[in-house]
This record gives C-alpha cells, structure tokens and sequence, in this order.
C-alpha cells in the first residue's frame, strides 16, 4: 500500500511539473501547481520523493532537477529537524546520486548533486562524516573508463566549492565551523612531504585524509595529462581543464607557498596557457597568482 501511494505521489508530482512547463497551462491552473510544488517541499516525505525523482533515469530532465531541489531544501533549510538516521539517509542518497552519474546527465544536474555533496560536507565533515576523502578518491579513481572524465569534473567542482565556501567566500554554513572544516581542507589539498611536516610539528590531525597523496598534486598532474589535447571548447577534455583550473583558483588563494612549490603548481598552470584552447587559456589565465607573473 505505501509503494503504491508513493508511486501516485510520484506521478501527481510528475504531472504537475509537467503542467507548470505547459504553455498551454491556464494562470489559474499553473498558480495551484505551484502551490502544490512549493507546499510539497515542506512535507517529511519530501526528501525520499526527491531522491526517487532524482534517481529515476527515465524521469524527464525537470522532473530529476526538481527531485536534487527537494533534496536541497531539506539539506539547506531543515538539517536540524532531522535525527542521526535521516542525516546517514540523506548523506547515502547523495552519495549515490554522485556515484550513478552519467555522460549523458546535464551539466546542470551534475553540478545540482556536487552543491549537495559540498552542502553536506560543510555540516558534517570532520564530524560524523570522516571518509569523504575517501569517497572523493574513489570518485576520482573510478574503473569504469565510460565515466571516469564525468566523474573528474563532478569531484573538481566538489572540491572547488569547498575551497570556495570554507577559505574565500566564508560562507555562512561554513563559517559555524571553519576551524575545523580549514583543517580538514588543507589536510586533503597538501603535497605528501608537507603533510608529514604539518604531522610532526603539530603532533595531531584531523585524520580525514584517505591516501599519502593530496588533492593538490592530482590536480595538477590531471591538467597536465590533458595538455595538448585540447579541441573544441565543448570536448569533455577542455571541460575536465576548465574544471581543474576552476578548482586550483580558490585553492592558490589560500594554500601555503611551500605547498605551491613542492607539487610545481605554477609550472602546471603555464603549460596549460601553453598548450590549451583559448577558452582554456583565459581560465588558466585568471587561476594563475598575479604574485607569480611578477
């Protein structure tokens, strides 16, 4: 009985999107199909139909990006209602979401499910979420060679906005616990020899790394194994540079020297404005420090 209230939810929900995107849709008809959308976001069963939207392949593009808003709404505005069950659930949804990601699946559904992977992290990384380095490598390691480009860009933005929110931006989520959380970020992010430094004159971690590597030095390695093979601007390939140089933007602005200069990451960022397109070159561009160029 509940599956099947559920699956009649699902369709309604389906229908009424269906009907505010209908240009033959009547002002009268389209307000109360909004009304219902706006009110469904405030029920308790909101997240599970998001997912079930969200995840649903057949479902049509608006549909799945409006399950990711449901999911984002009860992430967002009602994190505190919910217990430690409901936190684990909403974590393994999008963790799942992230990890069935395709080729074929929007730019903008993939960067939905990256902001709540970051939405996520930033409340509970270094908390009660300590293997999400793990996760991200895993992600990034993928043998499945059909998506391991797609899967790329989805953990480069992940970590782009992390470094955004936590150390540029200061945003406001970010901010309740940025100690902790800048900790955690430059953990992950610096070159092996300087984690091992951090480790014996600071005597402790957050023991959030998953792997001796970090997310500098990959990064950098990564847009160096793409240079030269760039062609149009919307190749998978300069989408994956564009998308690391995005990511390295926020990173310089925080990370240490020492750091920069034990991964060569100004060496990586010139061979990209090198041998990159030109749309690749005006990103590489504005990523690299203007202290640098001096």
């Amino acid at each position: 009985m509940t599956d099947s209230i559920e699956r009649s939810e699902l369709r309604r929900i389906h229908d009424a999107l269906a009907a505010s995107y209908d240009p033959r849709t009547t002002n009268d008809q389209r307000q109360a199909t909004l009304d219902y959308l706006t009110a469904l976001k405030a029920r308790p069963e909101a997240p599970k139909y998001g997912f079930d939207l969200a995840s649903d392949t057949t479902q049509q593009p608006f549909a799945r990006h409006f399950g990711l808003s449901l999911l984002e709404t009860s992430i967002r505005y009602h994190w505190n209602d919910h217990n430690e069950e409901q936190i684990n659930t909403l974590r393994t949804w999008v963790l799942t979401l992230a990890q069935n990601i395709q080729n074929g699946d929007p730019s903008y559904f993939r960067n939905k499910v990256a902001s709540l992977w970051a939405d996520i992290a930033k409340r509970e990384w270094a908390a009660t979420w300590m293997d999400m380095d793990e996760n991200l490598v895993r992600l990034w390691e993928s043998p499945d060679t059909d998506r391991v480009m797609v899967n790329r860009v989805l953990v480069l933005y992940i970590l782009e906005t992390l470094s955004e929110d936590i150390c540029v931006r200061e945003e406001t989520i970010a901010m309740l616990r940025q100690e902790e959380l800048g900790q955690s970020l430059n953990e992950i992010m610096i070159p092996t020899a300087l984690f091992q430094k951090h480790l014996e004159t600071r005597g402790t971690a957050q023991e959030v790394r998953s792997t001796k590597d970090g997310w500098l030095i990959r990064i950098c390695e990564f847009l160096s194994s793409l240079a030269g093979s760039y062609s149009t601007v919307d190749d998978m390939v300069s989408t994956c540079a564009t998308r690391a140089l995005e990511a390295l933007k926020p990173t310089l602005n925080w990370i240490s020297l020492e750091a920069v200069i034990e991964t060569g990451c100004i060496e990586h960022l010139f061979q990209t404005l090198a041998y990159g397109n030109e749309g690749v070159q005006r990103v590489g561009q504005n990523a690299v420090p203007v202290s640098s160029m001096r």
